[in-house]
């Protein structure tokens, strides 16, 4: 059995003002065979973290699905932690 690893993360785009929590977008790699784009990382009213998946609206339905998204706790916690050590490295060293 194949077990997914994160293998790197890449913060692709940083609000210059944090709107609704909003901090950062995201990518994530999968081994060498797998890439998840346009996660959102958002700081929640607790100041908790938590990811937003990829997701495309549905106009017939008129709702957002997600396209992706972890099938498991421990892995999307995995995800979600990844992507906050990228943030934090990131926003460290912006000017």
């Amino acid at each position: 059995m194949m077990t997914p690893e994160i293998t790197r993360v890449k913060i692709t785009h940083i609000p210059d003002e944090t709107t609704r929590g909003f901090l950062c977008e995201a990518a994530a790699y999968i081994g060498d065979f797998l890439v998840i784009t346009d996660m959102r990382l958002i700081r929640e009213p607790d100041a908790t973290y938590s990811l937003r998946m990829p997701s495309q609206y549905n106009h017939s339905k008129g709702r957002r699905y997600e396209v992706y998204h972890p099938i498991n706790r421990d892995f999307y916690t995995a995800l979600r932690d990844s992507i906050i050590a990228a943030y934090e490295s990131t926003k460290g060293a912006r000017p």
